[in-house]
């Protein structure tokens, strides 16, 4: 008898633990810095949305450097991206645990989600990076980006 109350008891408990809600969110974790630089795309001049990227991305805890290639599709109005060149400077965080290496491959796009950071990006391959631009300097354009895309460079 008291071994059927112990299961029963069991049972109820792993229901309980089964239909409860979600658990709470783990906060993102830093993982390293992507800095970059924009120029305008020969065939988009500097309009809106024409400007390739050159990326290198330092990855905390490690002395690698990750270089990428992307394009800016998406750009505020209010940018001050009227030179030839642009410098974008983002903190790279984790939604999840982070692997031993990053891979920040992918399309990132602004969201209005109050979890995150302001002006965050969210994407990669995985949807798990978080962009979060650095306030530091006034000439770091990335608070202004909407949509991008990194890719490993050509060779």
């Amino acid at each position: 008898m008291l071994l059927v109350f112990w299961r029963v008891l069991i049972g109820i408990a792993a229901i309980g633990a089964l239909t409860s809600g979600p658990g709470a969110k783990a906060e993102p974790s830093s993982v390293g810095m992507l800095a970059c630089t924009a120029v305008a795309a020969p065939s988009a001049g500097k309009g809106l949305g024409g400007w390739q990227l050159s990326c290198s991305f330092q990855q905390e805890g490690s002395t690698t450097v990750q270089h990428y290639a992307g394009a800016i599709s998406g750009i505020d109005r209010g940018s001050p991206m009227a030179g030839a060149k642009a410098l974008l400077v983002w903190n790279v965080l984790a939604a999840t645990a982070p692997r031993k290496r990053i891979d920040l491959v992918g399309v990132y796009k602004a969201t209005q989600d109050a979890a995150l950071p302001p002006q965050a990006l969210t994407g990669g391959r995985d949807e798990t990076i978080i962009l979060q631009p650095v306030s530091d300097s006034q000439a770091n354009v990335a608070p202004f980006v909407q949509q991008l895309q990194l890719e490993l460079p050509r060779a």
